[in-house]
């Protein structure tokens, strides 16, 4: 096997335990609650199969579910992100198109692209799991509130994850 998928896994199980070790037990004023597994989905490389993106994103969020006893809510917020992430590369491609094995990073494609990128993806991604958590529009501006301020969050997480990389 090629040694960046050992690197990669390896990176998947450390942000896995992070966040179900640490993240799962932050939640700020009941509305900030960071999930930072988001980056296993936003990271893979821009060549990986579809249907690896999609398996890949059930795995990972029904591991997250398991840990964190919510049944399905993770698993299919992360599905819908994989689905996303496939539909949305080709929109926001750069004009000379993504390089074979290249990641989804600041130093490729710089910042204006990445945050278009990492913020549509992450608010889709906690406004379902938010909506999938109440099931119901009784408390619709609430529900709306929590997700943004932990889109919020996780997106300065991944940015902190950006700026870390590159020193």
């Amino acid at each position: 096997m090629n040694n960046s998928v050992f690197k990669y896994v390896a990176y998947a199980v450390g942000i896995l335990l992070l966040q179900i070790l640490i993240l799962n037990n932050i939640h700020i004023n009941g509305y900030f609650s960071p999930f930072l597994y988001v980056v296993i989905i936003l990271f893979l490389p821009f060549d990986t199969p579809k249907a690896a993106t999609l398996g890949l994103s059930f795995l990972v969020g029904l591991l997250v579910d398991v840990f964190s006893y919510t049944p399905g809510m993770h698993t299919g917020a992360t599905v819908l992100m994989g689905y996303l992430q496939i539909t949305l590369l080709p929109l926001l491609s750069p004009r000379g198109d993504y390089e074979p094995g290249a990641l989804p990073s600041v130093e490729q494609y710089g910042w204006g692209w990445f945050l278009r990128y990492a913020i549509i993806l992450t608010v889709a991604h906690h406004l379902a799991l938010y909506g999938l958590e109440v099931f119901t529009l009784a408390n619709f501006y609430t529900t709306l509130i929590k997700a943004l301020s932990s889109a919020a969050i996780t997106v300065f997480l991944l940015i902190l994850t950006q700026v870390s990389r590159k020193k």
